[in-house]
């Protein structure tokens, strides 16, 4: 085989077992194209420390709960939940003193 055809006959073989290049993803995707992200609902934040702390217990066993069940993007958001409600507590604490 010359070394032409043998570089005729690669290319071949190269190009008929390639992959087909994947579509990219827009960055304004319709609904129905991509997997979304759960959207994040900004609920509000108790007033008193008290309420505050309840909540804070009540999403670390929703958590809990949803890793156990292994939904872990239920468990990322309440985790974020149960760390603003950490902060707002600390913020609601420094106030009292």
């Amino acid at each position: 085989m010359s070394k032409k055809t043998k570089k005729d006959w690669d290319k071949a073989i190269k190009s008929a077992t390639k992959k087909p290049k994947e579509e990219k993803k827009k960055a304004n995707a319709t609904a129905g194209d991509a997997k979304k992200e759960p959207e994040v609902k900004e609920e509000a934040m108790p007033a008193d420390a008290a309420a505050v702390q309840a909540e804070i217990k009540d999403v670390a066993a929703k958590k809990a709960a949803a890793v156990e069940n292994e939904d872990f993007d239920a468990a990322q958001l309440l985790k974020q939940r149960e760390a603003k409600l950490k902060a707002h507590l600390d913020t609601l604490e420094k106030k009292e003193l």
